[in-house]
């Protein structure tokens, strides 16, 4: 097992990347791409990039603020943030982290949460427990599983020791696990600063600017009054990112010690596995029994799977954000034409999953493409991603065919760039074959 490599996917669902110390934005998989990839360096042959224009971050502060009695100030006072969140009995933070470049704005959150039984972070789908004298790592699509090893030291030492690799949350230490400031600016910023300085410090505002390797910089700002930081507007130079590349990042934080969610973790009731990869869901599997699901189409009807037994339902999970679902979408829609003029027992339903919009920003997307497109099949909305949770995928776009039996008949997995179009006659043949009496 590749341990490191284990590790980086516990920390998927949160959008972080553990590459030492630095920190990039990943995809969330199967979501779509959360990644401000480092474009390549353009060539003599090649179309010019338009680099993302970072903030100065340096303009407000004054040359009294780079004084070595300001960085002396800058120094006491991250020593007494760290005490602030040492001293906190209780304390949560849920942390978000903006990206926006080259005309993409993505977000990815997560929270801690602290209090006398330990602590816990929560990582979009899986959630990491330091408690009862374990570190225990939980996904919360598949309740009945979990890994744990004994805690030595702190759950990020444990996690390194166990699982080969360093989690580096882009986050001040002192918010997962406080202890006493021993390197007060490498501790709030060398997550994502590596070699990170103080060079500024504005008091009045409890803004901390600090230097990093690669020309990076970020402003922290902390409340003078609890001592703890509220966020960070953070220009990072990506490692191998072509020169003069800077990609703006801005963290929002919301500490509090109101604690509503008590920190502990039920081993009874589930089984211990030895792996991150033993966490994960399992895909249905041809022959297995399609999980039922109760949700709305696009024009507000309601839709129950099981209600559909004693037909062929073909669903196809689909995304706006994703290319390969959409160039498939028309072929799927084909076939769907075919299945009604066929006169047979086959239902076609497109399902619209893993979208990044949330609410009524989602529900408005989805409306708006899928009347633009004029496809004849309905479209299920899959607003909580609870269907494509169910079936265990790892990616989209995937079409299943369910037969009257409520069984997985067929799975397509992706599509074939080179002919799109084949599906619908592989559909044909799927949907005919269930349909057909079954012998003896």
């Amino acid at each position: 097992m590749n341990s490191s490599l284990s590790l980086a996917r516990i920390a998927l669902a949160a959008g972080l990347s553990i590459t030492g110390s630095a920190f990039a934005q990943v995809p969330a998989a199967p979501a779509a791409p959360a990644a401000p990839a480092a474009p390549a360096v353009p060539g003599a042959d090649e179309m010019k990039i338009d680099m993302p224009k970072a903030p100065d971050l340096a303009k407000d502060f004054t040359d009294a603020m780079k004084t070595p009695d300001a960085l002396k100030a800058a120094d006491a006072a991250l020593r007494k943030s760290a005490k602030s969140y040492v001293d906190a009995k209780t304390f949560t933070d849920t942390v978000t982290i903006t990206v926006e470049v080259m005309g993409r704005k993505q977000e990815q959150s997560f929270s801690v949460t602290r209090d006398a039984g330990g602590s816990r972070l929560d990582l979009g789908e899986t959630s990491i427990f330091a408690t009862n004298g374990n570190v225990y790592i939980f996904n919360n699509n598949n309740p009945t599983k979990y890994l744990s090893y004994p805690l030595k030291g702190s759950m990020m030492e444990t996690l390194a020791e166990s699982l080969g690799g360093g989690l580096d949350l882009p986050i001040p230490a002192w918010i997962l696990e406080p202890a006493e400031a021993k390197e007060p600016v490498t501790e709030l910023a060398g997550k994502i600063l590596p070699g990170a300085k103080l060079a500024a410090f504005d008091a009045a505002k409890g803004a901390f600017f600090v230097t990093g390797d690669g020309a990076s910089s970020a402003v922290f700002t902390m409340d003078a009054k609890t001592g703890f930081f509220s966020g960070a507007k953070v220009n990072m130079s990506p490692p191998g990112a072509p020169e003069g590349l800077m990609i703006p990042l801005t963290l929002t934080m919301k500490p509090s010690t109101d604690v509503k969610m008590k920190v502990a973790f039920v081993e009874a009731g589930k089984t211990k596995v030895s792996s991150p990869e033993d966490l994960q869901p399992q895909a249905v599997e041809v022959g297995s029994a399609a999980p039922d699901f109760s949700l709305k189409t696009v024009d507000g009807k309601d839709f129950t799977l099981s209600a559909m037994k004693g037909k062929v339902v073909v669903v196809d999970f689909w995304a706006e954000w994703c290319g390969p679902c959409k160039r498939g979408l028309p072929h799927i829609n084909e076939f769907a034409k075919w299945a009604k003029a066929s006169g047979k027992s086959i239902e076609v339903y497109a399902m619209n999953t893993l979208e990044q919009k949330k609410g009524e920003d989602r529900l408005k997307g989805i409306v708006e493409f899928w009347k633009k497109q004029g496809f004849d099949m309905p479209c299920i909305v899959d607003m909580d991603d609870v269907a494509i949770k169910a079936y265990g995928f790892q990616g989209i776009p995937a079409t299943v065919v369910i037969g009257p039996d409520g069984k997985i008949a067929a799975i397509h997995s992706g599509i074939d760039p080179q002919n799109p179009a084949k599906i619908i006659d592989q559909l044909k043949e799927e949907c005919e074959k269930a349909l057909a009496p079954k012998a003896g």
